[in-house]
């Protein structure tokens, strides 16, 4: 056989092998794309090892050994269903519809430097503790009307001993949780600051409606649960309810939407939502002259219904002889603004993981301002739950520092780290200019396709995997 003719045989043969190969591959990608059309899993035979990730072992007598490997969707997939205690609320409600794709910018200019007012140096983040309570079958329990809010308050007690007799609301409360437990030495376990704000969200027993106040405090000393403020118009339908309006006083804004939940910020974890976000009000917040300059009276945008008792007082003073009020000279920087980061904000530019999870659910959510710190800080809303049966709750900050190794709060520096990641956030914020009742987000209602996030998914089982 020549040279020529060995090579132009088994140039055919190649060619043959190619056709049948290509077949192959056709038929077995029909195959792969029957299966991915009914099923969002893939199953192989595994061998006597350990599965990790998102898979589970089933029973099939035609593979070896008897035992199949299932395989689920990729981790960090946006849901196919959601828990109404986790992520509650209607799809378009103002904290589950999605940053739309003709959103309008404006920079927030936030500082997060001095104060100019009072020339102190901001100490950084610091956590708004909003108390959820999702446990409808607890025993039903009186909330007392408190008449201590945020005067003269320094512990969880000094509250609870203002108790009235007058029963502000009865609601499902766990006997066993507590806001005034103190460790060995005297500090407290997880409530936060002197006078938090403790906005509360209540499940009740029918397992839909929701209700809020502020501040609430519940006593080891006294047993009794107390409280200042509630307005049953603000009950909301964790399934068919915006749930956009609530608790909070500086804004009238809902205690429950909007807050970083427990498991959120966590190794692979993602925020699928809008949050809520608290700046110093006398130094950012809208004065009067400046929404007078733009034909506006009130101090706050939709979807705030109010703005802060103070926002306007000139006579309400801090010790230092700060001014209370408002004196920002942004007209669309108030109670109710949705700020959000850039669509081209590089989320990778972050060093650390949980500041990019945060990060990206400010560019597809944003975040709405909803309070006043009354002094150098900014604020994450943050849970504070019942959700571990135990006699003090569990709250994300102390979830944060438990999974990530330091704390939650920061040093307002602008090292390489969370500190840093979390200023650079904060500096990095513009305003959505063109947020509206008709345009959540920047953009029509009824355009649900072009937002920088999905929508939020149908209800699954209510409380699924959690004790309460």
């Amino acid at each position: 056989m020549t040279k020529e003719k060995f090579v132009q045989r088994n140039l055919t043969r190649h060619q043959r092998m190619l056709v049948y190969a290509g077949m192959f591959a056709v038929i077995g990608l029909l195959l792969l794309a029957v299966t991915r059309a009914t099923s969002p899993f893939v199953a192989v035979e595994p061998e006597n090892a350990t599965l990790t990730s998102n898979a589970s072992v089933g029973s099939d007598a035609s593979a070896s050994g008897g035992r199949y490997a299932q395989f689920g969707e990729e981790t960090g997939a946006f849901p196919s269903l959601r828990d109404p205690y986790l992520w509650p609320f209607a799809a378009t409600s103002i904290w589950n519809m999605p940053i739309h794709e003709d959103a309008q910018y404006q920079a927030a200019n936030i500082n997060t430097n001095v104060s100019i007012l009072s020339g102190k140096a901001y100490r950084g983040l610091r956590p708004e503790q909003d108390i959820i309570i999702m446990a409808p079958d607890a025993p039903i329990q009186s909330i007392y009307k408190a008449t201590e809010t945020w005067g003269t308050v320094t512990t969880a007690e000094d509250r609870c001993n203002s108790a009235t007799s007058e029963v502000l609301l009865t609601a499902p409360l766990p006997d066993w949780f507590k806001t005034s437990r103190l460790d060995t030495d005297g500090n407290q376990i997880l409530r936060i600051g002197l006078r938090p704000n403790h906005g509360s969200g209540i499940l009740m027993s029918d397992g839909r409606t929701t209700r809020q106040t502020q501040p609430f405090e519940r006593c080891d000393g006294s047993g009794s649960a107390t409280s200042t403020f509630f307005n049953s118009k603000y009950d909301a339908d964790i399934y068919n309810d915006t749930g956009n309006l609530g608790g909070h006083g500086g804004s009238g804004l809902s205690v429950i939407g909007g807050v970083i939940k427990l498991g959120e910020l966590v190794p692979d974890g993602a925020i699928h939502h809008a949050i809520k976000i608290n700046l110093m009000g006398n130094e950012n917040y809208c004065s009067k002259a400046s929404v007078q300059a733009v034909g506006r009276e009130q101090q706050y945008l939709w979807p705030a219904i109010r703005a802060d008792w103070l926002a306007n007082d000139p006579d309400v003073t801090a010790a230092d002889g700060t001014k209370k009020m408002y004196q920002g000279t942004n007209p669309n920087l108030c109670p109710g603004s949705l700020l959000a980061l850039p669509q081209d904000f590089n989320i990778n530019s972050l060093n650390s993981e949980p500041a990019r999870i945060i990060a990206t659910a400010l560019r597809d959510y944003g975040g709405y301002l909803v309070d006043g710190t009354g002094t150098e800080v900014y604020h994450f809303a943050v849970e504070w739950g019942v959700r571990n049966n135990s006699g003090d709750g569990d709250s994300v900050p102390q979830e944060f520092e438990r999974t990530w190794g330091y704390p939650f709060e920061t040093n307002n520096s602008r090292d390489g780290n969370w500190s840093g990641d979390v200023r650079t956030i904060i500096d990095s914020l513009n305003i959505i200019t063109n947020n509206s009742s008709p345009t959540i987000g920047g953009g029509p209602n009824s355009d649900t396709t072009n937002r920088l996030a999905p929508m939020a998914p149908v209800f699954g089982t209510a409380g699924a995997g959690h004790s309460y």
